[in-house]
């Protein structure tokens, strides 16, 4: 009777860590894109933006924010183009 109820114990816990593992939200990357005339700025819009992505989609959980910036323009009149990037999931 003990090795019936240990089969049975096993196979639950195992179905339940099935249930449970199905059930998690995979990872949703979202960028955004920002331009300014200087890299702090562009940088700061652009997590910005990918951050309310996120809330907006109802992913609360934001695990990261990031950005990368290039530089555009001329010497005189310097642009730069940051792409934003959040990770998060409801």
């Amino acid at each position: 009777m003990k090795g019936i109820l240990s089969v049975l114990a096993v196979l639950a816990s195992s179905m339940f860590a099935d249930a449970i593992a199905e059930t998690r939200q995979p990872d949703e990357v979202i960028t955004a894109t920002a331009t300014a005339s200087s890299e702090a700025t562009a940088c700061s819009a652009a997590r910005g933006k990918a951050y309310n992505l996120c809330m907006v989609r109802s992913f609360f959980n934001i695990t990261g924010v990031t950005c990368s910036c290039n530089q555009t323009g001329s010497a005189g009149a310097p642009l730069w183009e940051c792409l934003g990037t959040a990770t998060c999931k409801k």
